[in-house]
Formats: structure tokens, sequence, C-alpha cells
């Protein structure tokens, strides 16, 4: 509801901002004759009158058309809101060999929210992240392999303010070395433009990756941080008592 509110308000706006403009266009000719006509004790004054009144022309111009644009093209939805959930997700003893079912195994699907008041279909695609970025700080790399993490759909058509579940699969190839691995992956969901439409809503969602930890390889982990081991269990462990690991 507040976002249809505010989208009235930029409508209200865009409509006085129109107004204006129209105004100034029409009038610009006897603006400048009416300018002339002052006493001119320099000849920078009216130059600089006549460049704000055009600055100020152009600038409502800009305004009127781009609000113009976003809420008030021919067919154009009222509201165009989006939601993906979850927005990140930790996934933990993926074993490299295996298939990996995120819906069945942790009960956990992407859903897509179509708030808006029309049918809207939306594009789903999996990307590793690009290059080392931010995300490598939290201890994670981008996944070596997109290819890696499959959706069950690459489009879902959503109803007026109703929801679709999508189901991520995780296939990570047999080799020692994927052990031990920590990777990230992004999945983008973007709604696909209607007829008149020039604003489009991208919401991305990331999976953390971690797969299964071996104390036992016989050769270095893949990448940069796998570790042997990658995780330690310390087990029972009293407060106050010192352990040695």
């Amino acid at each position: 509801m507040y976002y249809k509110k505010k989208i009235n308000f930029f409508r209200l706006f865009s409509f006085f901002l129109s107004r204006i403009s129209s105004k100034l266009s029409k009038n610009y000719k006897q603006y400048n004759l009416f300018v002339s006509s002052l006493p001119k004790p320099s000849q920078a004054r009216p130059r600089t009158v006549g460049l704000m009144s055009f600055s100020l022309l152009v600038l409502c111009l800009v305004f009127s058309t781009a609000l113009a644009g976003f809420a008030e093209s021919p067919g154009q939805s009222k509201d165009i809101g989006m939601a993906v959930s979850p927005g990140q997700i930790w996934i933990q003893n993926v074993a490299p060999g295996e298939a990996f079912d995120v819906g069945r195994d942790m009960g956990v699907e992407l859903i897509i929210a179509n708030n808006s008041d029309k049918k809207r279909i939306y594009l789903l695609s999996v990307n590793s992240g690009g290059d080392i970025s931010a995300e490598s700080i939290k201890g994670y790399l981008p996944l070596p392999d997109i290819n890696w993490v499959r959706l069950k759909k690459q489009s879902v058509e959503v109803l007026p303010q109703e929801k679709e579940k999508v189901n991520v699969f995780i296939n990570i190839p047999d080799r020692e070395e994927y052990y031990n691995q920590r990777w990230f992956a992004k999945v983008k969901v973007s709604s696909k433009p209607q007829k008149y439409e020039t604003l489009a809503l991208g919401i991305t969602s990331t999976f953390y990756i971690e797969t299964e930890s071996k104390y036992d390889l016989k050769q270095k982990p893949y990448g940069t941080f796998g570790v042997i081991p990658s995780e330690v269990v310390i087990n029972p462990l009293k407060v106050g008592e010192d352990k040695d690991s």
C-alpha cells in the first residue's frame, strides 16, 4: 500500500511539472520580450536572466519526462514490486559426486513474489559473482563452474500478488580436491519488461556452499581457501577446562 501511494505521488508531481514546463514553453518568447524591455545597466544581466529561464525550462522538461516515463507510461502497472527469498542461504556438507537437492535436503526453495497488479514473467540465471570481490573477505570464493548449480526453471510466470517456488540443485564433481571448500554463487531473478515499460527490476540471492570436510586427503584441496581439515570439532568441553586439540 505504501509503495502504491508513493507511485501516486510521483504521478501527481509529474503532472504538475508537465504543466509547468508546458506553460514555460508556450510563454518563452513572450518572456524573452519582457526581459529585453527591462532597463539594461549592463549586457551581462539580460543574458543571465535568459540563461536562468532556459535552464529552468530544461530542468522541468527532464524531470517531468523521467517521472512520466516511470509512473505514466501507457499500459504500465501501477506498481512493479517484486521480492525474492531467501536473500542468502548457507549450505553445508555438500558431498562431491552426490546430487544435492536444496528443496529436499534443506526444505528451502527460491520464492519469487509478484507484488504488482498484473501477471509477470521472471527470468532466472546463475553466476559465480565474477572476480574475487568483497564476498571473499567472508571466507568464500566464487564457484569455479556455474554449471554445478542448476535451477529447475529458467523462467517463471507469477500471477498478481502471488508467489512461485523454484528448486535449486547442486552437483559438485566427484574429485578429491573439491572437499573442504567454501564457495558462493549468485542466482539473479529479473522481471521481463512488458510493452511500454522501460524499467526492469532485478534481485540477487546468494548461495554459500561448503563441501564436506575430509581429514585424509591425498592431495591439496582446490584453490586458495582449501585447507586440511576444514573443520575441527572438540567434544565434550567443560567450562573452565583446558583441552589440547
